[in-house]
């Protein structure tokens, strides 16, 4: 398995720097907003681990380095039916959203990427919240069950 790890990034990440004032249009909040997302997409591709800086060369060996160094999988593989698009989607929840994967939205946001990875590792959320229905509704358009 071919695992190499991210450069480290120097000072705030474009996605951290991204700010909006009191007296700005909405054009303008919408425009930080797209820039937020494209920073976290260049950052956080399905490649990359969600809880640390690895990033692999596929997404097969990333998410084997996040079974074996994370303990992360997910729920019912079998049927899952777009596991580029479902990794995105996370990294996007992680990066952009600063939210942890297992709280969801039941917590703080957190500032930054650092520190959601960071909470996620301290309290072993290396998990997915895939017990309440709101959960796997959340996650269904990677998955079909009709088979």
């Amino acid at each position: 398995m071919d695992v190499v790890p991210s450069p480290p990034r120097p000072g705030p990440s474009a996605a951290t720097t991204l700010k909006v004032n009191d007296d700005s249009t909405e054009d303008d909040v919408a425009m930080t907003i797209d820039q937020k997302i494209a920073a976290a997409r260049s950052r956080l591709s399905p490649q990359h681990c969600l809880f640390c800086t690895v990033k692999s060369t596929s997404i097969d060996e990333n998410l084997t380095h996040m079974a074996r160094i994370h303990s992360f999988w997910l729920p019912e593989e079998n049927y899952i039916v777009d596991r580029p698009g479902l990794l995105t989607y996370l990294g996007e929840k992680v990066a952009v959203g600063n939210v942890c994967l297992f709280c969801n939205t039941r917590s703080r946001e957190f500032r930054t990427l650092d520190a959601v990875r960071k909470h996620m590792v301290d309290k072993s959320h290396s998990k997915l919240a895939y017990e309440k229905d709101a959960d796997k509704l959340e996650l269904s358009d990677y998955y079909d069950f009709s088979s």
